[in-house]
């Protein structure tokens, strides 16, 4: 899946706001969908520089919009580490549920948000 993060700066004021869905035809004309300013500048320093930053620093999946309408597949330069997004969102969020110490996953600034399971993760874990 991908971030429905859209992030302005003017004047070095940054702006962030997060959608319900992607902005694409189905989802204006079919639904209501929302968005919303991120007002909290903890909350919105966060997003900027952990979900973001991971998201835009993916040399493996990722594409780049092109000026005619195209996508252009990113790959990673000669002696840069490949990067995955998702693989390392998935990563931070199995060491935050799995219970391991702080120090195991890098060092933020921000205070440690406990995910909690899906339902059907959690009637696995009582198994």
């Amino acid at each position: 899946e991908h971030s429905r993060i859209f992030y302005f700066e003017n004047g070095c004021q940054p702006e962030v706001f997060v959608a319900s869905a992607d902005w694409m035809p189905r989802n204006f004309f079919r639904r209501i969908e929302v968005v919303f300013p991120i007002e909290d500048g903890v909350l919105r320093d966060r997003i900027i520089n952990e979900v973001l930053a991971v998201s835009l620093a993916d040399n493996t999946k990722a594409r780049l919009l092109q000026s005619d309408g195209s996508y252009r597949h990113l790959r990673a330069a000669k002696g840069e580490a490949a990067r995955r997004s998702q693989t390392e969102f998935i990563a931070l969020a199995n060491i935050e549920d799995s219970g391991k110490a702080r120090s195991n996953r890098r060092k933020s600034k921000y205070p440690q948000v406990k995910l909690v399971l899906r339902p059907s993760a959690a009637d696995k874990k009582k198994r």
